[in-house]
């Protein structure tokens, strides 16, 4: 995760990107959604690392043994 700090005036001045710190956040998994959220007052951001989960549907089926 990296910061860039940002002034408007007088002119727009965008500073080099500082690392804040590592995570696995996976990138462009899903473009419409994000992992990751920061607090209003910026001070803190709330990283989604959980796993996928899988839901597998109709999973009884997959118990029958099969005939010898």
């Amino acid at each position: 995760m990296m910061a860039v700090a940002v002034s408007l005036r007088p002119t727009l001045k965008v500073e080099e990107p500082t690392p804040l710190f590592q995570t696995r956040v996976p990138i462009l998994a899903n473009p419409f959604r994000w992992n990751y959220d920061v607090s209003a007052d910026g001070e803190r951001v709330l990283v989604n690392t959980a796993p996928a989960i899988h839901v597998v549907l109709d999973w009884r089926d997959l118990l029958t043994r099969p005939e010898n």
